[in-house]
């Protein structure tokens, strides 16, 4: 065979590796597109509990250009006659809406002198928590590890799509939101994902690895973290009470202990728990997992934190970390892993000892109190529950 000829086969072979190329770079390329690539530092509004749920509402958002905005709310959609206003021209904007009736519907409307953009002058509504000890029903979603993975993928707009179905009163997450905690362009891409739900409903994340130091960006101990989430307290580990639940978020992410003034919080949060007659349920949300198809993973936990769990009683763990579903009974306690909220799933081929269920797939938990009597459910990526149990409060009942 001619020289000439073998030129001509080694092109062909080396344009078919070459459109192989371009095609996986094409498809990394479209994996990371969307509003949040050609609009940066564009994050449309998002509500957290800052205050008392059941008479307040945190309403966030960040412009690209600095402005003064303003906030009107009010019973109606064409009553909107109350307005809190920032008096000052910024790009991060937190607003907290207070002496708000419990259990209403409330609407509210952004508008700033200097831009507008696509959120602004249009009303949207939120609705307010129940009385506290209330025993009206409440539902809320869990997942976690929604980051993009290295390629661009996630599954959790597709997974909020699911969560909105279900009406959720407020959505919590687990943790690691972005690659790392520098990744502008993975912030931009949380809040701009999270906005159909955010918009109606809190969303609370509690700090996982990469917001505090991991992956894609420098560390910086939570710090961007706490510049975009507007929660009660210090915000880097926080406790609200919704109806008759009492929620604590830890963060674990510090190091290899947990500083002496977390744990007099939390130890102060549970015995106000256990002490008030409105509270039926403690449950407790942060990242890494004491216990896990991976086997003891957080000694942390395990040391230091779970003594806490078990003489105050926790009813109900959830934690992330690990990118797969696993119910597990520890001491009495449920630990729920729901890291498949996003990310790369990982695959571990068994269980622990502890292991009551398990599935490796992107999934996130639908959460059902009413009352005395709480339900979840996991649901996956095809909207099929592929995990279900029922607890029964003993705390004040």
């Amino acid at each position: 065979m001619s020289r000439k000829k073998y030129f001509f086969i080694d092109l062909k072979k080396f344009g078919v590796f070459l459109l192989i190329v371009l095609g996986i770079f094409g498809l990394l390329f479209l994996n990371n597109i969307g509003p949040w690539l050609f609009n940066p530092n564009y994050k449309p509004p998002y509500l957290s509990f800052i205050g008392d749920p059941q008479n307040s509402i945190g309403i966030s958002f960040e412009t690209p250009q600095a402005c003064n905005a303003t906030v009107y709310y009010g019973l109606g959609a064409s009553n909107l006659n109350m307005s809190q206003n920032e008096n000052i021209i910024r790009t991060l904007h937190f607003f907290n809406l207070t002496n708000l009736l419990p259990n209403t519907t409330y609407y509210y409307l952004i508008n700033a002198t200097e831009v507008n953009y696509d959120f602004m002058n249009v009303v949207e509504s939120f609705h307010t928590a129940p009385p506290l000890g209330s025993q009206t029903p409440i539902r809320f979603a869990v997942l976690g590890d929604t980051r993009p993975d290295i390629f661009g993928l996630t599954k959790h707009s597709h997974l909020l799509e699911l969560i909105k179905l279900r009406n959720p009163d407020f959505v919590l997450n687990v943790g690691d939101i972005v690659m790392g905690p520098t990744r502008n362009d993975h912030w931009d891409r949380f809040f701009s994902e999270i906005h159909g739900v955010a918009k109606n409903v809190p969303y609370m994340v509690s700090m996982g690895n990469h917001e505090h130091h991991e992956w894609g960006g420098a560390a910086d101990a939570g710090k961007t973290y706490l510049k975009y989430m507007n929660y009660p307290g210090v915000e880097e580990y926080y406790a609200f009470n919704y109806s008759n639940i009492c929620f604590i978020s830890m963060n674990i992410e510090s190091g290899s202990s947990i500083t002496a003034t977390q744990l007099t919080w939390l130890s102060n949060t549970l015995v106000a728990a256990n002490s008030s007659s409105e509270i039926n349920w403690i449950i407790v949300y942060f990242h890494v997992p004491p216990y896990s198809a991976v086997g003891i993973h957080s000694g942390i936990i395990n040391r230091v934190v779970q003594p806490y769990f078990i003489p105050f009683k926790v009813d109900l763990v959830f934690v992330g970390h690990h990118h797969h579903y696993e119910r597990l009974l520890v001491d009495g306690i449920p630990y729920v892993v729901t890291g498949g909220g996003g990310a790369e799933l990982e695959l571990y081929l068994s269980g622990t000892q502890w292991t009551q269920a398990y599935s490796n797939t992107y999934e996130f938990c639908d959460v059902l109190v009413n009352g005395s009597q709480l339900t979840m459910t996991c649901v996956d990526y095809n909207n099929l529950v592929i995990d279900q149990f029922n607890l029964t409060a003993w705390r004040n009942v």
